[in-house]
């Protein structure tokens, strides 16, 4: 037998929503006073989420005296799809649910036929042409259909709702809104299956139905549910009229004015409630209160939340209210931290101090996943571990994580930073032990995937690999790392390539269309580069799962590129939730604010009250605007802006509450929350000061908390190691280093610290550079006495020899190809000039020369671009500049001696294939080939003496400079005469030049 009038109860956000529950319930709540109680197993009590479950269960087992206690059927109601409360199967015939990607899938493929029905229309070819276009218009499409359904309405007045003048553009969206209103459906129906949605609405109100019926014998009660859904709504009008079920609202407002609560609108806490006791035929006055009655914290909850229509009675309403107000502010604290950083190190600092109070518990809760992780990352400070209940994306862990890696690699077309990506990850190691496989993966590096310009696609690794070799055979300069490599560990390396390029082929020699050929390739791939995975972790088992449902919905999904498939996997990796089962701290716990309702703490942090944060900006969405909700009889999207109040006002009515912002998010300026706000103009309209509620203690200390005690700024390095390690072999190019940057020397020679090249390093100038001289040797090389009968034809195609590796890059192919070519007539030109006076050309000459100061041995060595012997018996020494080309002073002065210092190893005799000459030119040729082609700088002694004595006189400069540096005390200053003050330096980090000069130090 029903009731006649609904049962609906309440309970104050204040007065801790489940114990007073649960105490109702020992005490047998909802049945009658004197009403025969029957076993406590035979209650049902249906619950918002499945934590509030939990902690329902947790809660009767903590306050019951019973030794055992059986408990009731506690669950959630979004559960009550497939478990029925009556016990028995009874379905209404209703067809199975499609899955949730089965459905997906299935839009997918309707999206692509009518992409290809309809050409005309721009967005047709979009959805051809990008996977993530079409991806992100199914699963709008989707997100649409999911809120039509769940609200139950009809879309048979679309029509209606889309009547505008856009012809072309409102039969376009008609057509795709016509697929998820009609195709869709009936592409289910031939399957005898329906939307998952709609079958969980039909289903609560068949449960609805029975529980009128009088199926449904034991106590049933509903609580914490606002009854957003009509279904719901459905099914908790039958347990509220049900002779022995009762609703239990969360945080009624029963002191409102009535003026008020009429007025309120979708944005107001309350707004749902309010829609809920008007179905079910209740005045306010009608509900019962559990447990105790509101106090001064709802009072002020209530002020807060007061209509904007009636906000003018603010000054009425709290007047002569100061008193209430400063008590229920007690235990309210309102923290404004700087930026997001200082903010999640607050909260932090807050978890930390309850732990210091015995028995306290205390959570943190917040929509804001990036300060929930900062939270997290923070309390490892301490080596807590802290449970985020709302989880993580799949994709952050395990194996998702690798294959969202080789998914990108292939991408992005196997590029260097996308390999090494791949390989770093920790479960990866191509069945290699682990110690091996990291020592491959570091030879890989500094050998193929640092440096100029690999060729792109999965050949490209090879490629660059045979460049290695070559370059390694021709004894080119490398990195101290490269040289160090023996034979067997180059050989291992290619042995490692060749496994890699095999695992990786797969991915790049796919020529299949349909989505289960490349889920199978995927799955290859993982399994080849995480051999040894542990397939029992959590976060595998999740992954093994998502795997499995897209094989078995993979008919589902239209034929496409593998690119399209890596989108859709990428995709439900992503949207996938990981809730991690660890061992964290039972006091604390961080929640999203879906998994707080109800949850009782100690100490409760509301965090991440920005505007825009927490509430979140309403999204209409992309199909209907506010005026065609309306046509359509749905709810407007500010209805979550009163979800998230009145989520608000629960964990405002916490025992001790802070509510936290931040003034900064990354670079942006932010605002409080608009109840931050609210709450401010409320103390203020009461005549209380807001520095009442403040406590920027936190904030404090946490900005503080990493403070030195003193902060004394890093000094200029004074370098000074033992002359015994001071060296003692300069290149004629190092000389320079070594009188501008004496620190850089110290870095490179003595301490051995040589920077590695960058990933992928994009040609640059050096390379330029090193790319014609490479074809201007080898053209000097083929032509030492006479010019060949076409000199050009020959420069060309040694420069094409050079620039041939690296013609798949842009630049080189479309800018430094053709000013090379430009060039080379103008060198030839050149050329022919100066063979007139010359008998002899050497090219790339290696030259030394030994001397002593004070008994230690020194070496100075060169490797001259060209020297030409002439027919006077004195020589000429040009170099080959793509770059700037000193001036005169410069080369005069000393301070750029390469070329006078070659003068003097030659005068010297220290070119071993040559004798000793006289230097009669110093040339400096300026290949660009840009718009002047190129320029010839003859160096020019400002005084009588010649180009030799120039260079000997800056040998013994040199020689001058060695010898201070034979004094213990005389140190490597760092950029002791930099060219210029903001010239940058390989070891400026190295010896915290920013910190330093800025101190003001020179």
């Amino acid at each position: 037998m029903n009731r006649d009038t609904p049962s609906v109860f309440t309970i104050s956000p204040t007065s801790g929503f489940l114990h007073v529950l649960a105490r109702a319930v020992l005490s047998g709540f909802p049945l009658l006073e004197g009403e025969e109680k029957p076993p406590l197993s035979q209650w049902t009590i249906l619950l918002p989420t499945r934590r509030a479950a939990r902690e329902l269960t947790n809660i009767l087992a903590e306050l019951s005296d019973a030794e055992g206690l059986v408990m009731p059927r506690i669950k959630p109601i979004g559960d009550l799809d497939e478990d029925r409360l009556s016990g028995n199967d009874d379905h209404g015939d209703l067809p199975k649910a499609i899955s949730r990607t089965g459905q997906l899938f299935t839009l997918l493929s309707l999206l692509a036929e009518w992409a290809k029905d309809n050409p005309q229309i721009s967005l047709a070819q979009e959805i051809v042409n990008s996977h993530a276009q079409s991806l992100g218009l199914a699963t709008s499409l989707l997100k649409l259909l999911t809120q039509v359904e769940t609200e139950e309405v009809d879309f048979g007045k679309i029509d209606e709702a889309y009547d505008i003048e856009l012809s072309e553009h409102r039969n376009a969206v008609l057509s795709l809104i016509g697929l998820i209103k009609v195709e869709l459906p009936k592409r289910l129906a031939t399957e005898e299956l329906m939307s998952p949605t709609e079958r969980r609405s039909r289903l609560i109100r068949l449960e609805a139905a029975r529980i009128s019926e009088g199926v449904v014998k034991g106590p049933i009660i509903a609580a914490g549910s606002t009854g957003t859904i009509p279904a719901t709504r459905a099914l908790l009008k039958a347990i509220s009229l049900h002779d022995k079920g009762a609703i239990v609202l969360p945080g009624l407002e029963l002191i409102m004015e009535t003026e008020a609560w009429q007025v309120m609108t979708p944005e107001h806490p309350q707004f749902s409630l309010k829609a809920l006791i008007g179905e079910l035929g209740v005045e306010r006055s009608d509900v019962q209160t559990l447990g105790p009655v509101a106090g001064n914290r709802n009072w002020l909850a209530t002020e807060l939340m007061r209509p904007a229509l009636t906000a003018e009675r603010w000054h009425e309403k709290l007047k002569n209210r100061k008193n209430d107000i400063s008590q229920a502010l007690e235990n309210v604290h309102l923290v404004e931290a700087q930026d997001r950083h200082c903010e999640a190190r607050s909260i932090a600092l807050i978890l930390r101090e309850t732990l210091e109070l015995p028995y306290q518990k205390a959570a943190l809760v917040t929509p804001d996943r990036d300060l929930a992780r900062r939270v997290k990352a923070e309390m490892m400070r301490w080596n807590i571990v802290i449970d985020d209940s709302a989880g993580e994306p799949l994709v952050n862990f395990g194996l998702a994580s690798l294959t969202a890696r080789l998914l990108q690699c292939a991408a992005e077309d196997f590029t260097p930073t996308s390999i090494f990506s791949l390989l770093s990850h920790p479960d990866c190691n191509l069945g290699i032990e682990r110690h091996l496989f990291l020592r491959h993966l570091r030879n890989l590096e500094i050998v193929v995937l640092r440096g100029y310009g690999r060729a792109s696609g999965l050949g490209g690794i090879s490629i660059a690999y045979k460049r290695a070799i070559l370059a390694k055979t021709k004894k080119q300069r490398s990195h101290d790392l490269v040289a160090a490599l023996d034979d067997q560990e180059w050989s291992t390396l290619g042995n490692f390539i060749q496994v890699l390029v095999t695992a990786l082929q797969p991915l790049g020699l796919t020529n299949a269309t349909d989505f289960q050929s490349h889920l199978n390739i995927i799955k290859t791939c993982v399994e080849a580069f995480a051999a040894e995975a542990d397939q029992n972790l959590p976060e595998n088992i999740a992954f093994a799962s998502i795997m499995a449902e897209l094989q078995s919905e993979s008919r589902r999904h239209p034929k496409g590129s593998f690119a399209a498939t890596s989108v859709i996997v990428l995709h439900m990796l992503r949207n996938e939730t990981l809730r991690q089962k660890v061992a964290s701290h039972p006091r604390l716990a961080i929640y999203g604010v879906l998994e707080a309702r109800l949850i009782p703490a100690d100490i409760v942090i509301l965090g991440g009250l920005n505007e825009g944060k927490w509430p979140a900006q309403p999204d209409p969405g992309p199909w209907l605007n506010r005026s065609m909700r309306t046509i359509f009889g749905m709810q407007q999207p500010e209805r979550e802006i009163g979800v998230s109040a009145h989520d608000f006002t629960q964990g405002f009515g916490q025992k001790k509450v802070y509510l936290t912002w931040s003034k900064r998010i990354e670079s942006s300026p932010q605002i409080p929350s608009r109840w931050i706000l609210r709450l401010q103009n409320v103390l203020q309209a009461g005549g209380v000061e807001i520095a009442t509620a403040q406590d920027q203690k936190w904030a404090h200390l946490a900005k503080t908390l990493d403070d030195p005690l003193a902060v004394i700024p890093f000094a200029k390095p004074i370098a000074k190691p033992p002359l015994s390690v001071r060296p003692t072999r300069f290149s004629v190019s190092s000389v320079e280093q070594l009188i501008r940057d004496p620190y850089a020397i110290y870095a490179s020679k003595i301490l051995r610290l040589n920077p590695l090249p960058p990933f992928a390093q994009h040609v640059d100038a050096p390379l330029r550079g090193t790319l014609f001289h490479e074809a201007i040797d080898a053209w000097n090389q083929l032509q030492p006495e006479h010019m060949a009968g076409d000199s050009l034809a020959l420069l060309i195609e040694q420069g094409h020899k050079a620039f041939s590796p690296l013609m798949s890059e842009l630049e080189v192919s479309s800018f430094w190809w053709p000013c090379f070519k430009r060039m080379a007539s103008w060198l030839v030109e050149q050329e022919i000039e100066l063979r007139k006076n010359t008998y002899r050309v050497f090219a790339e000459s290696a030259g030394n020369t030994e001397f002593d100061i004070n008994g230690i041995s020194y070496s100075l060595y060169a490797r001259a671009d060209r020297i030409d012997f002439l027919h006077t018996g004195n020589a000429r020494i040009i170099d080959y500049k793509t770059g700037l080309t000193p001036s005169n002073p410069q080369v005069i002065t000393g301070m750029k001696p390469q070329l006078p210092l070659e003068a003097a190893i030659l005068a010297l005799k220290g070119f071993a294939k040559l004798s000793a000459a006289q230097t009669e030119e110093l040339i400096f040729l300026k290949i660009s080939g840009t718009k002047d082609e190129g320029q010839r700088i003859d160096v020019k002694p400002e005084s009588v003496q010649t180009l030799t004595e120039l260079g000997i006189a800056q040998f013994d400069q040199l020689k001058a400079l060695l010898r201070g540096y034979q004094n213990p005390d005389q140190p490597y200053y760092p950029r002791a005469n930099m060219f210029k003050e903001d010239d940058v330096s390989d070891y400026d980090h190295l010896s915290r030049y920013a910190e330093w000069n800025s101190a003001g130090e020179a």
